[in-house]
């Protein structure tokens, strides 16, 4: 099984092939002669495509977690909005 921590830990990469930064040289698949190769630009991608799987807008969610680290999410209107909806939720 691949294990992504191995990646950049020397397990992978640069001993038949000369691999840059940007890219994984993978293991040799039986009956292939040569590695495969995975560029950064692969793994974004990627990335970006499970982001879109699962339903989570996940550029909200980033975008929450930095204004909140910033200090610039909760602010009057958010928590007087939070406290409505509560307000409302618990009426029902």
């Amino acid at each position: 099984m691949f294990d992504i921590a191995l990646v950049g830990n020397g397990a992978f990469g640069g001993s038949e092939e000369q691999v840059s930064r940007s890219e994984v040289a993978l293991p040799r698949r039986p009956g292939h002669d040569r590695a495969a190769v995975v560029t950064t630009a692969d793994l974004s991608r990627w990335a970006n495509q499970l982001d879109e799987l699962d339903g989570v807008r996940w550029d909200r969610v980033r975008a929450a977690r930095a204004a909140i680290t910033v200090g610039d999410y909760l602010t009057d209107d958010r928590l007087d909005a939070a406290l409505d909806g509560l307000l409302r939720d618990l009426d029902e």
